[in-house]
């Protein structure tokens, strides 16, 4: 046992160290880790003195940690871990060191970014823990689970239990201008839906090029033989893609929700929130996800109620070994009281007859 803990004790050190060194040339940030078999403390001192050599060893990387949803033994969850992180490595390298803010992660992990009024809250509590100096970077995703759920669970722009209007406030936060924001939100769609909407955008297309094409006079022809070819090249493509669908996998790829997604996030700059073209977006959006946030807002409150019910009965056996540790200290401590009256009433006797003895 000693040796495999050694061995992985090891490599727990080593693996920050080669890991920044691939860092340096692809340019990306990672994870804190987690705390496993050791307690935080141990933990945050292996990760400072991993980082402190790999940061010894390059010249120009600058390790970004990601905030954490705060899972099981996952550092990065709460603030305190970075402040104390922090606190092991000398001042000379924090120039090099930064964190990444995800604000899938940070609402998991309990943090609400809701409203104007908590988000300001966070910026000042990270200010005042961490330092806002230290954030280099955000990465933009909505959560499929409630406040606190400490799930890691991405969801698109808007959809999610942080909706528009968090968005809103980390879009039009002067605090924040310069960092790069970077969406890791879900892209995989039914393979009908992205084949449609590609089919949709290329019909389109073609209808726009060919009417540039046609002068005033041919533009009745012209828009007969649109039609036809538009007609003929769907069927195509409808064949095709029936011919395929059985090899096909049930969902692809769609990397046009990306462009759509930072499209909608540079609208929001400016944006006044009470507008009618806000309360619109925001509305279509979230009744998008609606079916998704009520199914896991019940997965979220059956776990709970599971937990206050674990909970409940712990603290009904710590009662209960409480009284009995009540009641065992009670009887020994009235056997030790009754002890002592017998010694004492001992005591008096023996006094007494020495009295008399002496007057006889």
């Amino acid at each position: 046992m000693r040796g495999a803990w050694y061995k992985t004790l090891q490599f727990s050190v080593s693996f920050p160290h080669s890991h920044i060194l691939k860092v340096q040339k692809l340019n990306i940030n990672c994870s804190p880790g987690a705390t496993n078999q050791s307690t935080l403390d141990s933990a945050l001192s292996r990760l400072a003195k991993a980082l402190i050599a790999a940061l010894d060893a390059t010249k120009t990387v600058i390790p970004v940690l990601e905030t954490t949803c705060g899972h099981g033994t996952t550092i990065g969850g709460p603030l305190s871990h970075f402040q104390s992180l922090l606190a092991l490595i000398p001042e000379t390298y924090h120039p090099r060191l930064g964190i990444c803010l995800d604000t899938c992660h940070t609402f998991a992990a309990g943090y609400d970014l809701r409203s104007p009024e908590s988000w300001n809250e966070f910026m000042d509590e990270f200010d005042k823990t961490v330092g806002l100096k230290f954030l280099r970077a955000l990465h933009i995703n909505d959560s499929k689970t409630p406040l606190g759920s400490k799930r890691d669970l991405h969801a698109n722009i808007g959809t999610g239990f942080l909706g528009l209007r968090a968005f809103h406030n980390v879009m039009n936060d002067k605090r924040l201008e310069d960092l790069p924001m970077i969406l890791e939100t879900p892209i995989d769609r039914p393979a009908e839906t992205v084949e449609a909407h590609q089919q949709e955008e290329a019909v389109a297309s073609e209808c726009e090029h060919d009417n540039l094409d046609v002068s005033e006079s041919e533009r009745p022809s012209g828009k007969k033989r649109t039609t036809t070819s538009t007609a003929s090249k769907t069927k195509k493509v409808r064949t095709t893609t029936k011919a395929k669908t059985k090899t096909k996998p049930a969902m692809i790829e769609d990397k046009s929700v990306w462009v759509r997604e930072i499209k909608l996030l540079e609208s929001l700059i400016g944006m006044d929130p009470e507008s009618r073209e806000f309360k619109s977006l925001e509305a279509g959006l979230a009744e998008q996800g609606k079916e998704e946030r009520e199914k896991q807002q019940a997965l979220f409150d059956k776990k709970r109620e599971k937990e206050q019910a674990k909970d409940a009965k712990q603290k009904d056996i710590r009662d209960m070994l409480d009284g009995k540790g009540k009641k065992t200290k009670a009887r020994a401590a009235s056997k030790r009281g009754k002890k002592k009256e017998k010694t004492e009433s001992s005591g008096e006797e023996t006094a007494l007859s020495d009295a008399e003895y002496e007057s006889n």
